[in-house]
Parts: structure tokens; sequence; C-alpha cells
């Protein structure tokens, strides 16, 4: 039966977010063991595309927002909140950190709930399943660490490059772009292709 009717694009996005029997995110509220002084606590973390939508599967090139749901746990604001993820293989050797801090962005947690989004565009990673973890430090301390993942995050191959060119060769984790440019030596004659 047909489930959806649009441009590709959108059929794809449409396609990423539907529940295939598994889930990105995950309740954190219960999970342990955690460290941190506890003024924090992650409850929840998830994936979207730019549009909101919950993700199971991003794909490489794409913006892909990461979600936090913090709760605080103390009866005053607290100041300089940091918010971090790592991305990991199979082996739990670390591919890639990001802390909010690390740009310059450090939150105030007023309400006794928030929610903080990382949104990260051109997505560099290439075809895989990934674990991830989060973390919260607050004033350089360690607010929140689950110390199990909290997401295994699914990323599927597409138009990173902007190319519509398929990739050839073998391909690592990360997918790096740059700008390629020739400097033609004036010594040498100039040959017309045929």
């Amino acid at each position: 039966h047909i489930s959806f009717i649009g441009d590709t694009r959108s059929a794809i996005s449409h396609y990423l977010s539907k529940d295939h029997g598994a889930s990105l995110g995950i309740d954190l509220s219960t999970i342990l063991p955690r460290s941190g002084s506890g003024k924090l606590r992650l409850q929840k973390f998830w994936v979207t595309d730019i549009q909101g939508r919950e993700q199971i599967s991003v794909v490489s090139g794409q913006t892909v927002v990461f979600n936090f749901s913090l709760l605080r746990q103390t009866a005053n604001c607290i100041h300089n909140v940091s918010v971090g993820f790592s991305i990991h293989n199979w082996l739990d050797d670390d591919i890639s950190i990001l802390y909010s801090d690390y740009s310059g962005c450090l939150f105030s947690l007023e309400s006794p709930r928030a929610t903080i989004s990382c949104s990260v565009a051109n997505f560099p990673f290439s075809k895989g399943r990934y674990l991830m973890r989060v973390r919260i430090v607050s004033n350089g301390e360690e607010a929140d660490w689950p110390h199990e993942f909290a997401a295994v995050l699914n990323v599927e191959n597409g138009d990173f490059y902007n190319s519509s060119t398929p990739f050839h060769s073998g391909i690592g984790p990360v997918l790096l772009s740059g700008r390629w440019s020739i400097e033609k030596d004036p010594n040498m004659p100039v040959y017309a292709e045929s």
C-alpha cells in the first residue's frame, strides 16, 4: 500500500521519521549508574530533523537536531550550563565530542524544566550505526552524566557533497568536504583535449 505521496526529499524525510520498531531517543530519567552533583538531571534525549519531526535514522548531509530535556533539581536558577554529547563506534572509541560551551553557548536554567537543542548542519557522518552518550556540566563541574549510552544513531548515505555522485572507494566514519583547485604550470604547453 502507498504510505506517502510527494517529492523525493519529503518522502525520504517521511520514511526516516517513521518508527520501524526502533527508537532513537530514550527516557534517561531512570538510567543508572550516573554521576554528577544532581542539581540538573537529563530526562530525555532525542533527534529530530529541522522541521521538528523525531527521527530514528538520519542522512549524511542533512541538518540534524539533537534535543536534551533537562530537569532542574534545586530551587535556585542554575547558571553556566553546558550540554554535551559524544558519538562512538561499536568498540566505544570516541569519534566526536561536542559541548555547547565549545561554541561559546552557556545556558541559565531559570525554570524547573527546559529543552536545549543543538542543530548540526550538513551532518558529516557516513552510513553506519553509532552509539551516543550525553552529559551536563554547570560552572565547570559535572552536573549529570548517565554512564549508559543514550541512543543508537543510525546514519544512511545522503548527498553530503551536494554532487549527486555516489561514493567510491572506502570511506571512514567522518565525511570531509574541501575546496579543490589546480594551478597550472605557466611554462607547460597547452594541448587541446579531443
